[in-house]
């Protein structure tokens, strides 16, 4: 776990002609309220749904353009249908739709930062979703995806 360093500001201060620089801890912004596990659940099979969308039209426009806005400044719908347009992942992820994954333990990985590691059980074997998740305009969106048959550190 990373240690959080205090975050510092400057205050100058005039005396008599003279300057004098103080450090003082500045407020460091509260962390994001982890969502209800409810919203948790909506979040993953939000994005698993969209996902299938974007895989059964071939079209990653849509999906990318709901992502969050970091993600869209590293990424294009392209690169998106490269990484999760064809295998390892098979089959029609729209069939999980009714669906509800287990959540596996999300936790805020700094104050804006939220990562929801999940699981839909399918009969033969797992689905593992990892996800990540920033607030923009009071909204949760996606961040960064994983997914995969086993389980992701």
């Amino acid at each position: 776990m990373r240690k959080r360093l205090p975050q510092l500001a400057a205050v100058v201060l005039l005396i008599a002609g003279g300057v004098t620089v103080a450090l003082v801890r500045a407020r460091t912004p509260a962390p994001e309220p982890l969502p209800t596990v409810a919203e948790q659940i909506a979040l993953v099979q939000g994005t698993i749904h969209e996902l299938g969308v974007a895989r059964n039209s071939g079209d990653f426009t849509q999906f990318w353009a709901k992502a969050a806005v970091r993600w869209q400044r590293q990424t294009t719908p392209s690169e998106l249908h490269k990484t999760f347009g064809g295998p390892p992942l098979e089959g029609d992820l729209t069939a999980l739709d009714p669906v509800a994954p287990t959540i596996e333990g999300a936790r805020m990985l700094d104050e804006s930062l939220l990562m929801i590691p999940a699981r839909y059980d399918l009969g033969e074997g797992q689905l593992y979703v990892r996800g990540r998740f920033v607030r923009e305009g009071g909204a949760w969106k996606l961040m960064g995806l994983h997914l995969g048959p086993t389980p992701m550190d």
